[in-house]
C-alpha cells in the first residue's frame, strides 16, 4: 500500500517538484562547467547518476510497487493508462543506464576532445530525462491522480 503523500495530488507534486529542480540544477552545472570546458564536468556526472536513482527512480519504484497496484485494482479501466506510466519509468531507467555506460568510458577518456563529445551525449540524455519526467509527472498528476478537488471527494 501507498503512503498518503503518494495518493494526494499536492504533496505528490511536491515529490516531483522537488526532485525534478534538483535534477535540472545538476544538468545545468554539468552544461555550464561543459560549455567553459571546465574538467570539473566530470565530477558532477557521478552526483547526477546519484540523484536520479535515488530520488527519481527510487519514487519511481514506490509508485509501482504501491501506488500503481492499487489504482489497477480499485479501477481496472485505467490499466492501460497505469502501463504508459510505467513504460516511462522503464524509459527513464534505459536513459540513465545509458549515462552510467557513457560514465564509465568518460573515466577512461584520455583527450579532452573525447571527455568532451561524452559529456555532451551525457548532457543531451540529463536533458531528455528532464523533459520525459516532466511530461510523465503531469500525466500521472493530470490524469492518474486528478486534481485536489477531485482526490478530496
Amino acid at each position: 500500500m501507498s503512503g498518503p503523500a503518494l495518493r494526494q495530488v499536492g504533496a505528490h507534486r511536491a515529490i516531483h517538484e522537488s526532485a525534478h529542480g534538483e535534477a535540472e540544477e545538476l544538468t545545468e552545472v554539468l552544461v555550464k562547467l561543459a560549455d567553459q570546458g571546465d574538467g570539473r564536468a566530470r565530477d558532477v556526472v557521478p552526483v547526477l547518476v546519484e540523484h536520479w536513482h535515488t530520488r527519481t527512480l527510487a519514487h519511481a519504484a514506490e509508485e509501482e510497487q504501491g501506488l500503481y497496484l492499487e489504482v489497477e485494482a480499485r479501477e481496472p479501466e485505467r490499466s492501460a493508462l497505469v502501463a504508459a506510466l510505467r513504460r516511462d519509468h522503464q524509459l527513464m531507467r534505459q536513459l540513465v543506464g545509458e549515462i552510467e555506460q557513457l560514465q564509465a568510458s568518460l573515466e577512461t577518456a584520455t583527450a579532452e576532445e573525447e571527455a568532451a563529445a561524452v559529456i555532451s551525449a551525457i548532457a543531451f540524455r540529463a536533458r531528455t530525462l528532464l523533459w520525459m519526467n516532466a511530461w510523465h509527472s503531469q500525466t500521472e498528476e493530470h490524469e492518474l491522480l486528478g486534481t485536489e478537488e477531485q482526490r478530496r471527494q
